[in-house]
């Protein structure tokens, strides 16, 4: 007989086990994976993940080069023309 927090740990874990993403894969002529298949959701949220890397790695590579920086106060005024 099953003790009672055993129980609860079984109801968890096929409860985890339904809703984890099931990997789909496309094969090729060999067998071997060539594509995957995500849900739309897995993708958006790949897709921004991938996008807030290259974000960042854009902000770095901006300072890296930097060599002067302006105020806002400077920069509002280069762009009304005024200096």
């Amino acid at each position: 007989m099953a003790e009672e927090g055993e129980a609860d740990y079984r109801g968890t874990m096929s409860e985890m086990a339904t809703k984890a993403p099931v990997p789909k894969f496309v094969l090729d002529e060999e067998g071997r994976k060539s594509e995957v298949i995500l849900s739309i959701r897995d993708y958006e949220r790949l897709l921004a993940a991938w996008e807030e890397i290259a974000d960042a790695e854009d902000i770095e590579g901006a300072r890296a080069s930097a060599t002067d920086f302006v105020t806002v106060d400077e920069l509002r005024k280069l762009v009304r023309g005024k200096t």
